[in-house]
């Protein structure tokens, strides 16, 4: 319903309702936000490593990442600090989802001409990233790994997104193998967390359909307001998966495409990824279906 719908619903200028409905959205976050996207300790980022290795196959992962447009009008004065590759004006609200699509962090407001990767560094979770101040868990074994060496913990992003020991990106379609891209399908399975919620977000909230006749400021409060809600709705109303729903843990015997490491340890980001995606090809870690990927 539009700021006009409901100055004629309830006789009240259009101004006051945008007024009410920012100011609520507002106190919508500022309450719910201690409880229901609360900066997670470290047993609970173990347990969202858990999840989505149950769901998803993905070990030591802690949650997806990406980015979302939100459409608005054009600001005045705004020259084309707004204007989007998608032709049109937004704002950018960057998430993290964990594994059952509830949002682990969010930042919003940013201009929509700027790329996913340059919206994750000057954000505050980059930040806390870089200065490890996330509490995130110290390396853990993969499973099923023989080697017994610890591997960080990590988030995953798309090609946007930086390479780093703590973020896990695709490899370059130019430079792919049949190994790598077995890894990149691997890393946009288990990415899928992240896309649903946005879908389940633009599904409870139709506002996100079309364009947001509001100032940015205001758009912020509103984004804000509907992601702690959708997690809000999500732990008391929402149905989570188990693994045997989707038989997201069978294993097989798979042929082949496996990659010996030798030389030094790895410890760089690029060294973490290809130890990763060798894992990912051995036949104790691989999904029965991945070969599809291959040439």
């Amino acid at each position: 319903m539009t700021f006009t719908a409901l100055h004629f619903e309830f006789f009240r200028g259009i101004s006051t309702i945008s007024s009410i409905v920012a100011d609520t959205a507002e106190k919508l976050w500022t309450v719910l936000h201690p409880d229901y996207m609360a900066l997670p300790t470290i047993e609970q980022w173990k347990e969202i490593s858990d999840r989505y290795y149950e769901l998803w196959n993905m070990p030591n992962c802690l949650g997806s990442i990406d980015g979302k447009h939100i459409r608005i009008k054009c600001p005045k004065k705004s020259g084309s600090a707004y204007y989007n590759y998608k032709g049109y004006f937004s704002i950018v609200l960057m998430a993290c989802a964990d594994a059952d699509g509830l949002f682990t962090f969010i930042s919003v407001g940013d201009y929509g001409r700027n790329s996913d990767g340059r919206v994750i560094k000057s954000c505050g979770f980059f930040q806390a990233l870089i200065e490890d101040q996330l509490n995130i868990p110290p390396s853990a074994v993969l499973p099923n790994d023989e080697s017994n060496a610890t591997f960080p913990m990590f988030f995953l992003g798309d090609e946007a997104f930086p390479l780093h020991k703590n973020i896990m990106r695709p490899y370059p379609r130019r430079t792919l193998t049949n190994a790598k891209r077995i890894f990149n399908y691997r890393l946009s399975r288990a990415r899928k967390s992240v896309e649903c919620s946005f879908g389940m977000l633009v599904s409870k909230f139709r506002i996100f359909e079309t364009q947001i006749d509001c100032e940015p400021d205001k758009v912020v409060h509103i984004v804000k307001a509907a992601c702690i809600l959708h997690n809000f709705i999500r732990k008391h109303d929402g149905r989570f998966l188990n693994s045997n729903e989707q038989d997201a843990r069978a294993v097989y015997n798979l042929p082949g495409l496996q990659l010996e490491l030798h030389g030094r340890q790895q410890t760089t980001a690029s060294d973490l990824r290809d130890r990763l995606c060798a894992y990912f090809v051995k036949p104790e870690n691989a999904l029965p279906w991945q070969n599809n990927v291959c040439i």
